[in-house]
Order: C-alpha cells, then sequence, then structure tokens
C-alpha cells in the first residue's frame, strides 16, 4: 500500500511539472507576440509619420498597397505637415490607439484619433488594415475631401491709413515685397496679419458620387487685418521726386529722430537690389563717429589742428578733396572735412577707440531691419594703412544708407535707436544712450557743414545740419566716388546716397535740400 501511495505521489508532482512548462512556455509566446505585436505597431505610426508609405504597406498583413491610401489622404486634406502620436496599448499589445493632427493648407489643424489592430500572419505580427485604419469610420469607397477657401489679404498702410501699394511703386517694390510665394519684405513679415479666409470644410464623401456622409469638421473664416506702419506717403513722394533725375542707383532714407521710426525709403532705380538696404563705404559721413571720439578725449570745436595738403600713415598717402588752410580748427576741419586733420586726430586715440564706439551708433547690429537689410560694420583692420582709412570711412568700414541715417537720427535725439516700420509694435528696447556731455558741440559743429562747410552751396533751408561724405571706389583710374550726405533738420533724420557722383556736397546735399523744401 505504502508502494502505490509514493507512486501515485510521484505522478502527480511529474504532472504539475508537466502542467507547469506548458503554462509558461505558453506565457513566453503570449509575450514574444505581444511585443512583436508592438513593435510592429509603433514601426507602423513612425513609417507614416515620416510619410514612407512603402514602408508602412509592407508592415500590413495582406495589403502591399495601404500606404497608398495615406499618402491620398494627404494630397486630399493639402497638409502641409502631420504628426502621429502613440496614445495607448492594450495588455495583449493587439491595439493601438493614437493621436494625428495634420496641418492643412489655408484652413489650419484637423486632428483625430485611430487605433491600430495587430494580427498573426505567417510573417509575424502584422497591421490589420482597413479603410478605418486611415480615418476613423471610413469605409471602402468612401473618401475624405476639403474645400479650398478663398484667400483675402489686407492692405499695407503709411501712418495715416493710406494704402502704400497703389500709392508707391518704389515700396511696393524694395520695401513691402510680394504678397504671393515666396514672400519677401513686410508682406512676408506681417503675413499672420495680413491673411484672411474664407473658411472652408472636411467631409467624407463616397468616390464615385461624390455624396457626402458626414461633415468632419467645419473652418471659420478669418479676417485679415490691415497694418499701419510708420511710413508717410507724403514723405515717400517727396523723396521720390528728389531722387527723380539721378542716372544710377540712389537712395534717400528719411526716419523720425525721436522714435526711429522710417518715415521714407525712396530708391534708384524701383527694381533690383534696394540701394538703401546695402552697405556701401560711408566716406566722411564715418566723421561723425570719428568727431564724437575727439569730443571725448579732449578736443573741443576750437582746438587748433593742422590740415597738410598730403599726410603718409601706415605707408599710405592721403589726400583732402580740395585746397585748404594748413592751420585751422577742429569744427573748421569738420565743416570743411579735412581728411589729414582727422587723421592726426585719430592718432591721439587709445587703440580701438572706433571700433568700441561704433555699436553706439549701431553698428555690428545685423541684420538692421528683420526684413534683412544691411546695417554697418567696422572689422578689425588689416594693417596700419587701413586702420587709418577707416578713419575717413574708406578702409573696411562699411554702413547702409539705412543706418546712417539712424546716425544723424541718433545725434539729433541722444539716443541710436533700430529703425522700424511697425506703428504698433515700435521695438523700444534696443536703444542705445549716447555721450550727453558732446552732442552739443558735435550739433553746432553739422550745423557749421551746411553754413560754411562742404554743404554751403547746396541750398539746404535754415536749421538743416548735416554731414557730407565722399567715398571712392573701383579700381580704374580716375576713380569714381560714392557721393553721401546725412543729417537732420526739425523732427526727421535722413540720408542721401548716390552711387556714382562728383561729392557729397556737390550731389548728394542738393537732393536732400530739394526734399527738404518739398516737405
Amino acid at each position: 500500500m505504502r508502494k502505490w501511495l509514493i507512486t501515485l505521489t510521484v505522478l502527480a508532482v511529474l504532472a504539475g511539472a508537466g502542467v507547469w512548462a506548458v503554462e509558461h512556455h505558453l506565457s513566453t509566446v503570449r509575450e514574444r507576440d505581444r511585443r512583436e505585436a508592438l513593435a510592429t505597431g509603433r514601426a507602423y505610426l513612425a513609417a507614416w509619420n515620416a510619410a514612407r508609405y512603402a514602408d508602412m504597406g509592407a508592415l500590413t498583413a495582406d495589403d502591399p498597397d495601404a500606404g497608398s491610401s495615406y499618402q491620398n489622404l494627404a494630397t486630399r486634406l493639402k497638409s502641409t505637415s502631420l504628426h502621429v502620436s502613440e496614445r495607448a496599448v492594450s495588455s495583449d499589445g493587439k491595439r493601438l490607439s493614437f493621436h494625428v493632427i495634420a496641418q492643412l493648407q489655408g484652413l489650419g489643424p484637423l486632428e483625430w484619433d485611430g487605433e491600430l489592430h495587430l494580427t498573426k500572419t505567417s510573417r509575424g505580427e502584422r497591421v490589420a488594415f482597413t479603410s478605418g485604419t486611415v480615418f476613423p469610420g471610413l469605409r471602402n469607397g468612401q473618401v475624405l475631401s476639403r474645400s479650398t477657401p478663398v484667400v483675402t489679404r489686407g492692405d499695407i498702410e503709411d501712418r495715416r491709413g493710406l494704402v502704400i501699394r497703389t500709392a508707391s511703386a518704389d515700396l511696393a517694390a524694395n520695401v513691402l515685397g510680394r504678397a504671393n510665394s515666396p514672400q519677401t519684405g513686410l508682406e512676408r513679415l506681417y503675413d499672420a496679419r495680413l491673411t484672411g479666409t474664407s473658411g472652408g470644410i472636411v467631409q467624407v464623401v463616397e468616390r464615385g458620387s461624390g455624396q457626402v456622409v458626414r461633415v468632419v469638421k467645419t473652418f471659420p473664416p478669418t479676417r485679415p487685418h490691415p497694418v499701419r506702419t510708420t511710413l508717410d506717403l507724403h514723405l515717400q513722394a517727396a523723396a521720390e521726386n528728389a531722387l527723380r533725375n539721378v542716372p544710377g542707383r540712389a537712395a534717400l532714407v528719411v526716419l523720425d529722430s525721436s522714435t526711429g521710426e522710417i518715415r521714407a525709403v525712396a530708391d534708384r532705380p524701383v527694381a533690383g537690389l534696394p540701394a538703401a538696404f546695402r552697405s556701401e563705404a560711408p566716406g566722411s559721413t564715418f566723421k561723425v563717429l570719428v568727431a564724437l571720439a575727439a569730443l571725448q578725449h579732449g578736443y573741443t570745436p576750437s582746438s587748433p589742428v593742422q590740415c597738410p595738403a598730403q599726410l603718409t600713415k601706415g605707408g599710405k598717402t592721403f589726400t583732402n578733396d580740395e585746397s585748404l588752410p594748413t592751420a585751422m580748427t577742429f569744427a573748421q576741419a569738420f565743416a570743411r572735412s579735412c581728411n589729414t586733420a582727422f587723421l592726426n586726430v585719430a592718432d591721439t586715440f587709445p587703440k580701438g577707440t572706433l571700433r568700441a564706439l561704433a555699436p553706439t551708433f549701431g553698428f555690428e547690429r545685423e541684420p538692421l531691419l528683420s526684413t534683412g537689410a544691411e546695417g554697418g560694420t567696422v572689422p578689425p583692420p588689416a594693417g596700419t594703412s587701413e586702420a587709418y582709412a577707416d578713419v575717413i570711412g574708406q578702409g573696411r568700414v562699411e554702413a547702409s544708407p539705412l543706418l546712417m541715417a539712424s546716425v544723424a537720427a541718433a545725434v539729433a535725439s541722444g539716443q541710436w535707436q533700430r529703425p522700424h516700420f511697425d506703428a504698433t509694435t515700435p521695438v523700444a528696447a534696443d536703444t542705445v544712450a549716447l555721450p550727453a556731455r558732446p552732442l552739443p558741440a558735435l550739433r553746432q559743429m553739422m550745423s557749421d557743414v551746411v553754413t560754411y562747410g562742404t554743404a554751403a552751396t547746396a541750398g539746404l533751408p535754415a536749421g538743416t545740419r548735416g554731414k557730407t561724405g565722399t567715398a571712392q571706389y573701383g579700381t580704374t583710374l580716375p576713380l569714381k566716388s560714392h557721393a553721401w550726405f546725412i543729417g537732420y533738420r526739425g523732427p526727421l533724420a535722413f540720408c542721401v546716397y548716390v552711387e556714382t557722383g562728383q561729392s557729397g556736397g556737390r550731389t548728394a546735399a542738393p537732393i536732400a535740400a530739394a526734399f527738404l523744401r518739398a516737405t
């Protein structure tokens, strides 16, 4: 009897071990299947996210062309982007819920939730593809359809509410830019505010008949908003008229001295790269910065300076544009634009003075506008002669007419402010205070330029302060010259630039005079 009991016990133990082994095996298989199903489902969603439609077909149970359904969905919806994210996984890994956000061109976002079902095949776990896998509730023979909204667009206006595009071909081409694709200029910068639509719908329709099965989402219309700028069409017309007879490239930029708001930007020719936003050697208009540095380092307007006819510095011989007295005051050297006097003055500065001062006047702040206009640079000189050339605005110093207008505005107001077009959100934070002590003297010296200096014969109205500039360029003798004149009068600061002219006093300053007389 005892032997029988032992035998039965052994058999029970063996039977229990067998059941455990079977259950363990089944559990291992289930876990392996779960992991495989989960990996397949996630790979499917990742392929959809990356628009790898062929990969999606390879992961289905029996539909290798399934990916084309997703591709057609994106095409029909005109989606500009699509993001698929996993939401939840069932305990057996056979069901994956997900969320989709598709950005529809001209309409906005369309979101939906879906679910993948995984099934065991001879090739392993695969997605059981149906039309409902593409979009919930979609049946065979049904597709998604969307309407194309009518796009409306707001106007870009001047500071008084006048429509700019119909009033100035110059501003339309060089400042406003294109409203279509690709957008440029202010049209691109303010696109979100300017664009409106008539709204639209996304719906499920029968493929053959086009019959509407259901509306998925209705997109409400959006109202376009006009953009009010700081431009002034009256001043713009005066600026364009002042440049009318200039044969080559030229620009006239006008700013509000106290705010940095851009009032006018006139360019010749109208087509092409705007001269107002392109940097060139500023010539003697750069002496405004040098003069401020000198007034900070012990010079006064009455300080005596030497103005030799020629001067060799760093192995390069510098001359003046006209015959000048050898001895004069610092104010006279500024008014008559004596190059050699300024080279001697700059010799008394600590090394690096002008490069350190330049950002106070907006240099080294690229781009100067959010629409991409160039500003100005004062790079490290390549040698001693170049360092001296920088003093008179030749060397490697460059500035755009837009920046040089802001230099004149800075002297007038006492602080440099980044120029801007937007009347509703001006850039108030980007300002730099100029040293206050030397400003009265500098302003008087800029007045001297107009009363008895290089701009005295230009016909500028009373109260105008400025600085002429002549910058030689090219390699063919005789060298050609850029002609500059910067200044301010009343609330307006300005810069005139002419690519090829006689000099700042003879070419650029009379253009400024014509503009100021018309305002």
